[in-house]
């Protein structure tokens, strides 16, 4: 699904992020939702990129076919050796 958001949108979000402004500042400033603003900004955290890459969730998906009783701490283990992404343990 295509963003509605261009980069240079999503560049300005960063800009300003990284200039200090909170997410409520930035989400009034550019006429968007605090939860965009926020997801730009957890995006970028993971990916050092304004979005997540396309291929991620294929990945997974392919690996959960292959191994489809994978334990949780093995789904954990493999997005942090794919990723880098740490997921929190469920209680």
């Amino acid at each position: 699904m295509p963003s509605r958001f261009s980069d240079a949108f999503r560049q300005a979000v960063l800009f300003m992020a990284d200039g200090g402004a909170s997410v409520d500042q930035i989400a009034n400033e550019l006429g968007c939702c605090t939860k965009t603003v926020k997801r730009i900004k957890h995006n970028y955290k993971l990916w050092q990129s304004h979005h997540a890459p396309s291929e991620r969730p294929l990945d997974l998906l392919e690996h959960l076919l292959r191994h489809p009783s994978a334990y949780l701490e093995e789904m954990r283990s493999f997005l942090y050796d794919q990723f880098g992404v740490i997921v929190s343990a469920l209680i």
